[in-house]
Formats: C-alpha cells, sequence, structure tokens
C-alpha cells in the first residue's frame, strides 16, 4: 500500500535546487518557475524542454 502526504509551499523567491535532468526533472521545474522559485537543475544532460527553457533564462543550469 502506498501512503501519500500533501503539501502546499509558498515557494515564491526560493531557492529549488532539482538534482537531474530527465522527464521528472523537467515535469517538477515548470510548476517551480510559474510558482516565482528561483530553480537550479544540477545535471550533466537536460532534456530539450529544459534547455529551452534554459535558454530563456528562466532557471539556472550547473552541469
Amino acid at each position: 500500500m502506498t501512503t501519500f502526504y500533501p503539501a502546499m509551499l509558498r515557494v515564491e523567491g526560493k531557492r529549488i535546487v532539482i538534482v537531474g535532468g530527465g522527464k521528472i526533472a523537467t515535469r517538477k521545474v515548470q510548476p517551480l518557475i510559474r510558482a516565482g522559485a528561483c530553480v537550479t537543475v544540477i545535471s550533466p544532460t537536460i532534456t530539450d524542454e529544459l534547455q529551452r527553457l534554459a535558454i530563456e533564462q528562466t532557471f539556472t543550469w550547473l552541469s
């Protein structure tokens, strides 16, 4: 049996670090950016969608 816990966080202006640059990271980064978080992705490679967002300078990518 899987147990879930809900979390409502105010992330506007907060620094958020995502480790990994795959599909799951892509799914996490977009809502965090929309919520106003200062997102940093740490990964040697990232998805095409994250590359597009990086070019638009909506988050920081550290490889």
